[in-house]
């Protein structure tokens, strides 16, 4: 069988973002705990009535996504945007470089 070359699919990229994000957030940065939580499915970053946390930077009709890890110990909650999100960052005119 021959396999064909080319593009993950989009939900083994997001597999492998997801893993790679959980071994890269432990422990906690500001306790040192390892009761870290994740959400189950990315969320939304806003827009509609909400505030739009990523602007700029979603898809044409939908807000850009996060995965949130909260600490147990001590309530730290860090939102990290989704690959796609960050791919677009470099090139919205709402976004400028820091550094």
């Amino acid at each position: 069988m021959v396999r064909e070359t080319g593009p993950r699919p989009p939900d083994a990229i997001l597999l492998l973002e997801r893993a790679y994000l959980m071994t890269h957030v432990s422990p906690c940065p500001n306790c040192e705990s390892k009761d870290l939580f994740k959400t189950v499915k990315p969320v939304g970053s806003g827009g509609g009535y909400a505030p739009n946390y990523l602007p700029g930077i979603g898809g044409a009709f939908a807000s850009a996504k996060f995965d949130v890890i909260v600490c147990n110990s001590c309530g730290l909650t860090r939102w990290f945007a989704e690959t796609d999100a960050r791919r677009k960052l470099s090139t919205s005119k709402k976004w400028e470089r820091m550094y």
